[in-house]
């Protein structure tokens, strides 16, 4: 019935990308990795929302995803990493921030054959990242950028 209900809008609610976060947070992860190509359209309007709150919640979901098996992002980089790269400069939430160079980090360990289209993206993207005010963010981002440049 939500999945009806976010194919149905042009522009689904908060409450309906509230609702499927939460409940993606508790299936399995096979069942996730099954659905993916259903999801991964929810999952990127979820963190184009304006939504702190829901931008932390599915970024901490797309992490969980990511460590568990970094190949289901595989035929979204070209549209997921733009978006986290976007994410990544949120100036409201540090949470937001460190999310998104996280979950870039995760998206490193996947074979250069799949992440040269994007290489040159993340690495010049991530220069504003160094010089966040958070240490945290600071120290993902050297990290995310020296695993992208390897």
């Amino acid at each position: 019935i939500i999945m009806q209900q976010f194919n149905t809008h042009q522009s689904p609610s908060h409450n309906v990308l509230f609702a499927v976060c939460h409940l993606m947070r508790n299936v399995s992860h096979s069942v996730l990795h099954s659905h993916l190509s259903q999801l991964m359209p929810i999952m990127i309007e979820s963190f184009t929302s304006s939504v702190q709150s829901l931008q932390i919640s599915i970024l901490s979901l797309f992490q969980v995803l990511l460590e568990h098996n970094a190949q289901c992002v595989t035929p979204y980089i070209e549209s997921v990493v733009p978006v986290l790269l976007q994410l990544a400069y949120c100036k409201e939430s540090d949470k937001v921030r460190a999310n998104a160079v996280q979950c870039l980090l995760y998206i490193a360990k996947l074979e250069y054959n799949e992440l040269h289209t994007v290489t040159r993206m993340v690495t010049r993207g991530l220069l504003r990242a160094l010089d966040d005010e958070q240490k945290n963010v600071r120290t993902l981002a050297v990290q995310c950028r020296n695993k992208w440049f390897l």
